[in-house]
């Protein structure tokens, strides 16, 4: 019998992505769809990394899109289609982005990004981007955690919400922020830092139609 040319050949080592996202970015939901649904084909470890966008505005110095109005119609427009091609609901809940604040969600996700699996984050991370995009449902309100039920039991949901106001992870997302900035020169998000395995080289990626610049980067990834 011939031998499989493909048996005893290792597995191309894994490319790692960190993803600094933010669930008051649209395009940070985006983002994680793409990630998460190729990060298989693509051969990718995915590292989602909330982070507080409202915080890194502020110490990069960079504006929000809501402070250029002229871009306004563009953005919306764009938006639009993206959101199609990729079969997302995506519709901002009322007062967002400027009379809403994700600070105690990426104080929550931090504490279960500590605490729990990849997988777990990954799912409570994707259940409160439909949460907020798709459902409305008030975010300030207990209601709001209910859809992590049961991904994590009712008395995790309530720990998890219970540490993530500690000091710990207060103070956590602030040291997030200051290194984010400091170290990758994070300006926005979705924020993709990308290690490709052939020469451990590091780059940093801003914003989902990057997402083919860093696959070439990586290597042949794009392709797949």
């Amino acid at each position: 019998m011939a031998m499989d040319s493909n048996v005893g050949q290792a597995r191309p080592q894994k490319a790692f992505v960190r993803l600094y996202f933010d669930v008051s970015s649209p395009w940070s939901y985006v983002a994680c769809v793409i990630l998460l649904r190729y990060k298989d084909a693509w051969n990718l470890e995915v590292d989602l990394f909330p982070i507080f966008l409202g915080g890194i505005m502020v110490m990069s110095g960079n504006k929000a899109p809501a402070l250029h109005p002229e871009q306004t119609p563009y953005n919306a427009m764009d938006g639009k289609r993206i959101f199609e091609r990729y079969g997302l609901d995506i519709r901002s809940p009322p007062g967002h982005p400027m009379n809403t604040t994700s600070l105690n969600i990426i104080r929550f996700l931090r504490a279960v990004r500590a605490e729990e699996s990849r997988e777990i984050l990954a799912a409570c991370t994707m259940l409160i981007f439909l949460e907020f995009y798709s459902v409305h449902t008030d975010y300030t309100t207990d209601a709001f955690w209910e859809c992590l039920v049961p991904t994590i039991s009712k008395e995790k949901l309530a720990h998890l919400r219970n540490i993530s106001q500690s000091e710990k992870h207060k103070e956590g997302v602030k040291e997030d922020v200051a290194e984010a900035v400091e170290q990758h020169g994070v300006f926005g998000c979705p924020w993709f830092v990308a290690r490709r395995p052939q020469d451990g080289k590091v780059d940093g990626f801003f914003g989902v139609d990057k997402l083919e610049a860093m696959a070439w980067w990586l290597g042949e990834r794009e392709k797949k």
